[in-house]
């Protein structure tokens, strides 16, 4: 029986011994323990893990704000986390089997996970951008208001040090206030869409550029302004910028030019159109540059349907960003004229053709008038002159315009259909709006000559 209990203990001692030698094995050569399937799994795991919190530490205010709207991250996130554990554990207890069996869920879960960081950024991208865009767009102590309040919102980061936040803040408010003051001058300028679309590209890349946060500090994480101007004028003209820059410019004439042949009346007679068009085309300009710039800093080949896809939905989310600012311009664009002198006018009896000042073949109906200034004559539907004409008093025959003129200035040639034929203007002539809605063209000198601002307003 004593040699039978010694043979039992001698038999426990390498039962002990192999479970002393399996948690060794456990704690330093899981490497070697595991396929090397599994350690590719367990490495991606936590590099998701590592990329998401980084991803969420970047995150601005207004990122933040746009994160209520779409937060299964968080649960993915908790997911990863839960499996690093269980993983973790399964090692210190030397149970590599459950490991193994863990790796299709590990690789599964770091899809999915990646899948709903890309949306979660999508979301805060294009909605950070949707109210940005919206708020350069309209006009107005407003418009400046919220634009440098976003900017500043959409800069500064939760999770940074106080004094980061309000160096950022700085920034973004410089950079807000920055690009509404380019759209504003390219959109107000006498040019067309491609242009316009061109101008805004280049001045975009080289505002960002300028303010970007990176430049502005060191490798010591401290603000270094001087060096950060250096950096930033380095960048900005540096010959990868430059080919940028001459790509979002040819881009965003391009499509400028291609949208204005297509469209070009249709936006001569609505400032709201020209917004629309202006924006959306900057946007996808821009989206184009962004995703060939991500694909360049990750070391990928460039995807041309990546590039249209984000060029598509860029350009769409800064169309229907500019609405509230369309309409506003809409409202403003066209101003009010008050016409000086007075006309001769006639009622006719029967059909007779005449010129414009542009040399358009134009044809008035009996029971039209038609009216002369001794330097041409045009005629008037005869509802439209019984709300704009009053005689002069003591003056048979003799007429001036009560109404006040609605017009805006051309800014390319374009033709457009009058009520008494088709109308063609030049760059500098000006379209009229009447009471009834209709549109007609005035040459620049003629309307230099009969009309005035209306100062009353």
């Amino acid at each position: 029986m004593a040699e039978s209990k010694s043979e039992i203990k001698t038999a426990d001692k390498p039962v002990e011994s192999g479970r002393e030698n399996q948690n060794n094995t456990s704690g330093h050569d899981a490497s070697t323990a595991l396929s090397r399937e599994a350690m590719q799994s367990l490495t991606s795991l936590k590099q998701e893990i590592k990329d998401h919190k980084q991803q969420e530490k970047s995150q601005s205010y207004l990122g933040t704000a746009f994160d209520y709207l779409y937060r299964k991250d968080e649960k993915s996130l908790a997911q990863l986390e839960l499996l690093d554990k269980t993983a973790e554990e399964a090692i210190k207890r030397g149970d590599f089997k459950a490991v193994e069996k863990m790796r299709l869920d590990i690789d599964k879960q770091v899809k999915e996970d990646q899948r709903v960081r890309g949306v979660q950024g999508d979301i805060n991208f294009y909605g950070s951008t949707g109210v940005k865009v919206g708020a350069i767009m309209v006009g107005g102590p407003v418009g400046w208001a919220a634009t440098g309040a976003l900017y500043m919102a959409d800069e500064a980061k939760p999770a940074d040090r106080a004094s980061e936040q309000v160096i950022d803040a700085g920034l973004g408010l410089a950079k807000g206030l920055a690009f509404k003051g380019l759209v504003g001058g390219v959109l107000g300028a006498d040019v067309n869409l491609g242009l316009k679309a061109g101008a805004m590209s280049l001045g975009g890349r080289s505002i960002e550029t300028v303010l970007s946060r990176g430049n502005y500090y060191d490798e010591k994480g401290q603000f270094a302004p001087a060096s950060g101007l250096k950096n930033a004028a380095a960048q900005n003209f540096s010959p990868t910028n430059l080919a940028m820059d001459a790509a979002a410019v040819g881009l965003g004439y391009g499509l400028g030019y291609g949208v204005t042949k297509a469209f070009g009346p249709v936006f001569e007679r609505s400032a709201f159109w020209t917004r629309i068009a202006s924006s959306g085309i900057n946007g996808m300009s821009s989206g184009a540059i962004a995703e060939i710039n991500l694909a360049r800093a990750a070391g990928q080949s460039v995807s041309l349907s990546r590039v249209g896809t984000r060029a598509l939905a860029t350009g769409a989310v800064y169309s229907v960003a500019a609405i509230p600012g369309a309409v506003q311009a809409d409202q403003t664009d066209f101003r009010q004229y008050q016409k000086q002198g007075t006309v001769k006018a006639e009622r006719l009896t029967e059909a007779r053709s005449w010129q414009s000042g542009n040399g358009d073949n134009m044809t008035g109906q009996a029971g039209d008038w038609l009216l002369s200034d001794g330097k041409g004559h045009w005629t008037v539907k005869p509802d439209i002159f019984a709300k704009t004409y009053g005689e002069v008093p003591g003056s048979p025959g003799e007429y001036m315009k009560t109404a006040l003129g609605t017009a805006r200035r051309l800014t390319f040639p374009t033709q457009i259909q009058t009520l008494e034929g088709v109308g063609t203007g030049k760059a500098g002539d000006y379209m009229m709006r009447g009471p009834a809605g209709e549109y007609y063209i005035v040459g620049a000198e003629k309307f230099n000559s009969m009309y005035r601002p209306y100062k009353g307003q």
